[in-house]
């Protein structure tokens, strides 16, 4: 599947250079004095004093057959904001949900311009808080989960030009705290997952586009490779060993 994303997203920048070379110039091309990096989101940079950028989106994913015995893929919506505070430093957030499954994460993020902005440096640390609950009357299901995620990250952004921006993310997964209750009976109540506080990670490619005037549409390839998905705490998983779990993501910035 990982294969087909990377294809996907290949396919979309190669029509895109094309499109640009055919086309004659597009009159929407000054509007505003347009420029990705600061109408886009994945894209690292840095932000004015308290200058506040949102984004709404969804990711596909498909979750280890081991876990599921069976071959699903479930899509989740995401919220994402950044804040910009003093020094080249940010505050970013996202909230995402499954109905029974969600995540809030928050945390302070420092970033570095450089070559005429054309290229960036990120780093960062965000906490993450992740909380479940799935009760249905007559079928026997009354469980819970809640846990605790600290996520070191580092993000390299470049510009190929005023409407398209390239970032490729890589963070640490470092589970602190993890407890799953189903009905009366705590399956899991210690402070990591199997005993292992690093749960693994992941690595993400993003592009950002103008799509129509200034508003900005975003695709990306995620591969998790991880012990725990929260997404998935439903399955119970007791497999002591590293899963890889693709997701494919689509955003707007409206």
């Amino acid at each position: 599947m990982i294969k087909k994303l990377l294809y996907l997203l290949a396919l979309c920048v190669s029509l895109q250079l094309n499109a640009e070379n055919t086309i004659a110039p597009d009159p929407r091309a000054d509007y505003n004095g347009f420029d990705i990096a600061k109408a886009g989101s994945r894209y690292p940079r840095v932000y004015d004093l308290w200058d506040l950028r949102g984004m709404i989106g969804f990711s596909v994913v498909k979750p280890p057959y081991d876990w599921l015995e069976n071959a699903y893929q479930a899509p989740y919506f995401d919220i994402r904001g950044k804040l910009g505070l003093p020094y080249n430093f940010s505050l970013e957030g996202e909230a995402q949900s499954l109905i029974v499954s969600n995540q809030i994460r928050l945390g302070p993020h420092y970033t570095y311009q450089f070559s005429g902005n054309k290229f960036s440096f990120d780093v960062g640390c965000e906490v993450a808080f992740d909380f479940g609950y799935m009760d249905m009357e007559g079928v026997g299901f009354n469980n819970s989960m809640a846990a605790w995620q600290i996520y070191p990250q580092i993000k390299i952004g470049y510009k190929l030009n005023d409407e398209i921006a390239f970032t490729l993310e890589s963070s640490i997964d470092l589970l602190t705290t993890l407890k799953m209750r189903a009905g009366d009976q705590h399956i899991i109540t210690n402070y990591s997952y199997q005993n292992e506080i690093v749960n693994g990670g992941t690595l993400a490619g993003y592009i950002e586009q103008r799509f129509f005037k200034d508003k900005v549409l975003i695709i990306g390839v995620k591969s998790n490779s991880v012990r725990f998905y929260y997404l998935t705490w439903p399955a119970f998983s007791t497999f002591n060993r590293i899963y890889n779990i693709p997701e494919l993501y689509f955003g707007f910035i409206l």
